[in-house]
């Protein structure tokens, strides 16, 4: 068995619950601009309550991956200060969004990104490289997410905002709105889920337990979120975890790859941010007026193809006949 009782315990189940919680209570007690700004750090308890239940890393970082949970936390408080800082403004706040995840990206390539004079491609080449992939797919996400929106007949997507974060910041709070914002929420969480669960899987056919225990904690966290969206908790912006999350999986796709010694491909590591995709399918439904179940039904359907494809060709290689 992969993992133990325990592990899934405190690796997946007590992370699910503490998010969950979280938002919840957040929904229930704190005031409507306060409770907006739950959802990431909500993520990131979950998060480190599997990291450090399970002791995954020393407290004081002293590997390139130790720093992982720090940066990913840091970028969690970034997404609520661009979020506030871009409230009430006009224009395209992708763009701005991006560049200030592109830097912090660059700053966080500096601490995750080996020394080893055996890397290859460089080091150099790595941290100019992997920041601008992962705000690739940053913008890409955070522009499905507003069209999904405005798709909706979100009005307010014509504001700061292409983070749905900013955006939501400056909505209403009108029942249409809580029951459009509850079901962006849920395929965001959804789809997030759906892509931390792949990516365990691949970490583990890799033969890196240790991420792909972190990866675990991540979907539980996500899993977590999609719960708490089911009971729609009022004013939570779950667009705001876009940030942590999107940093979270390239660095783990990043590190988990680097310090593999496994047959599994480059390919399936690439596959997995290529899931967001899903959020076109639920888009796509909206715009023919299709059922909230079915949008989201959508959503899963297009991910778990990508994200089987992954974990398939991983098995493939490890286990296939070109194994032998």
């Amino acid at each position: 068995m992969p993992f133990t009782v325990t592990e899934i315990v405190f690796g997946a189940v007590l992370p699910l619950i503490v998010t969950w919680v979280l938002v919840v209570l957040a929904g229930c007690t704190l005031s409507s601009r306060l409770r907006r700004l739950a959802a990431p750090l909500a993520w990131i308890a979950g998060l480190h309550v599997g990291y450090w239940s399970l002791g995954l890393g020393p407290a004081a970082a002293e590997a390139h991956w130790h720093w992982i949970p720090y940066v990913i936390s840091a970028a969690a408080v970034l997404s609520i200060v661009v979020a506030l800082w871009f409230h009430g403004s006009r224009g395209d706040g992708r763009i701005w969004a991006s560049v200030c995840f592109f830097a912090f990206a660059a700053a966080c390539g500096y601490l995750i990104i080996p020394t080893w004079e055996s890397l290859q491609p460089s080091r150099n080449v790595y941290m100019f490289v992997w920041p601008l992939l992962a705000t690739a797919v940053f913008y890409y996400a955070s522009s499905a997410v507003r069209r999904g929106r405005a798709a909706a007949g979100d009005s307010s997507e014509t504001n700061v905002s292409a983070l749905p974060n900013a955006t939501a910041l400056a909505d209403s709070g009108t029942a249409g709105a809580d029951a459009r914002d509850a079901l962006s929420h849920r395929n965001l969480a959804i789809l997030s889920w759906l892509i931390f669960a792949a990516l365990s899987i691949v970490l583990l056919l890799s033969g890196s337990l240790r991420f792909s225990q972190m990866a675990l904690s991540m979907s539980a966290a996500s899993a977590g979120l999609f719960l708490a969206s089911l009971m729609r908790p009022r004013h939570v912006e779950y667009g705001l975890t876009l940030f942590p999350i999107v940093l979270a999986l390239c660095s783990l796709l990043f590190i988990g790859k680097i310090n593999s010694f496994s047959k599994v491909p480059l390919a399936s590591y690439l596959l997995l941010p290529v899931a967001w995709v899903g959020l076109e399918a639920a888009i796509l439904a909206r715009t023919r007026d299709w059922p909230a179940w079915s949008q989201t039904l959508s959503v899963v359907v297009v991910a778990a193809l990508i994200a089987a494809c992954s974990v398939g060709l991983a098995a493939w290689y490890v286990y296939g006949p070109s194994a032998t």
